[in-house]
């Protein structure tokens, strides 16, 4: 009996161990920290889980989407910038139809200046996550910092389906009462929306002009 469970049990033992491995990997990705001041994306642990890989994607996120980062020296935001690249790029290998990655690597191109690598990875987000709203938010706003050559070719798709969701047009609501030109792109999608998506961005701009 017992050699007949014999290789139950070491199959069994060798999940133990290949899950336990598995958890200890996962682990030292979700505690590895705040982005590091250097290059150091090359062996950073990035975990097995999509929910971890995206979990330091979002540190990069937070890290280039910060007001001050815009202020702080060339040096500071390009490593920044340059560890975001190539943690996106080592996600982007297993998974490369990974949008948010994409992004990651958009924003990252678009700090360093490299318009064509800001270009591929901003289509290829769009292209994978069409629909995603919160990262069509997050593309609409790296797209309104960027050359205006780009608007016409990313913005119109994106502020559509920003006009489906209630953050969405919260959002645009918030880029139409700003000084910013986007009014004519934003205004130009808003009438070809439903008349439902349409009385929602309107409710929401009488309430953000009333000052509620």
């Amino acid at each position: 009996m017992t050699t007949k469970l014999l290789p139950q049990i070491i199959f069994a033992s060798s999940l133990l161990v290949a899950g336990f491995g598995c958890l200890v990997i996962e682990a030292r990705a979700l505690i590895a920290g705040s982005l590091p001041g250097t290059d150091v994306a090359a062996t950073a642990p990035l975990g097995l889980a999509l929910t971890t890989r995206h979990e330091a994607l979002f540190r990069c996120d937070e890290a280039m989407a910060e007001p001050l980062f815009s202020m702080q020296g060339t040096i500071p935001r390009e490593t920044t910038a340059s560890y975001c690249w190539v943690l996106a790029q080592r996600v982007l290998r297993d998974a490369p139809s990974d949008g948010f990655a994409h992004f990651i690597a958009a924003a990252s191109a678009d700090v360093t200046g490299d318009a064509d690598r800001m270009t591929y990875h901003l289509t290829a987000a769009q292209s994978y996550a069409p629909y995603e709203g919160w990262l069509a938010e997050r593309r609409v706003l790296l797209v309104a910092r960027s050359d205006p050559a780009r608007w016409d070719s990313f913005l119109p798709a994106d502020i559509a389906v920003l006009m489906t969701t209630q953050t969405g047009a919260e959002l645009l609501a918030d880029l139409l009462t700003a000084d910013l030109p986007l009014r004519d792109a934003i205004l130009a999608e808003a009438e070809q929306a439903s008349t439902l998506d349409r009385q929602r961005l309107s409710h929401i701009l009488t309430r953000k002009i009333g000052g509620a």
